[in-house]
């Protein structure tokens, strides 16, 4: 540390390109940049860094992409319980799709930063 630019740069052109979302080259930057803050070392990303995310992100193949929905909210929660038998099986998968629900809200308070809210 400190990773130069160029080095950045390679390092997205040769792991990402073709294989993987933009989504999860942004993660990957995140986690190189907050490393660096943690060891308090100067950050060379900029617009070298940005041109090979962009590049490596256009050639990902469409069948890798996935398709955006819409969030899950309450009103789901509340469908799936009215459709259920809670006094069997059905109670664990309610449960697995609570637990499952709150986790993912909550997962923005662990994240450095969230671009996303959620309107419960």
């Amino acid at each position: 540390m400190p990773a130069s630019e160029l080095l950045l740069a390679l390092f997205v052109a040769n792991c990402a390109t073709g294989n993987i979302s933009s989504l999860m080259v942004d993660k990957w930057i995140v986690g190189i940049h907050w490393g660096h803050q943690i060891a308090d070392a100067p950050w060379h990303g900029g617009h070298l860094l940005s041109q090979a995310k962009s590049g490596a992100v256009k050639l990902v193949p469409s069948m890798l992409r996935q398709v955006k929905h819409c969030p899950i909210t309450m009103r789901h929660l509340e469908a799936l319980c009215s459709g259920l038998d809670l006094s069997n099986f059905d109670a664990t998968v309610y449960m697995i799709a609570c637990v499952a629900f709150w986790a993912c809200c909550q997962l923005g308070e662990l994240l450095i930063t969230s671009h996303h809210s959620f309107n419960l």
